[in-house]
């Protein structure tokens, strides 16, 4: 009985790391020597090795829709709005005296 399940539990850890080994080896992200130590370290650290490596597996991005981005309306811009460009205007020549007009109080 005892046999049995240590062979199970072989098994067990040999399907980890076989699936582990694979993913790391579909990683397109990685070079080749750094999916050789990952590998290594799978094999080298049965359990953890593996859970390890496949936690911190790249994710494959997003499937590109090829669509560009919405053009934003120019209306929200603060700086291309004449509305705050007047009021920051306003302000200015208030506390200027009314010389924005590039007087110099002559």
């Amino acid at each position: 009985m005892a046999i049995a399940l240590a062979g199970l539990l072989i098994v067990a850890i040999a399907l980890l790391n076989a699936w582990a080994t694979r993913a790391i080896l579909g990683d397109h992200f990685s070079t080749a020597a750094q999916r050789a130590a990952q590998i290594a370290f799978v094999w080298l650290i049965p359990i953890l090795g593996a859970l390890f490596a496949l936690h911190f597996m790249r994710k494959d991005e997003e499937p590109s829709e090829w669509r560009y981005r919405e053009i934003p309306n120019p209306g929200d811009d603060l700086v291309s709005s004449t509305h705050g460009i007047r009021a920051g205007r306003e302000r200015f020549e208030s506390e200027s005296g009314g010389q924005a007009e590039g007087g110099h109080g002559d």
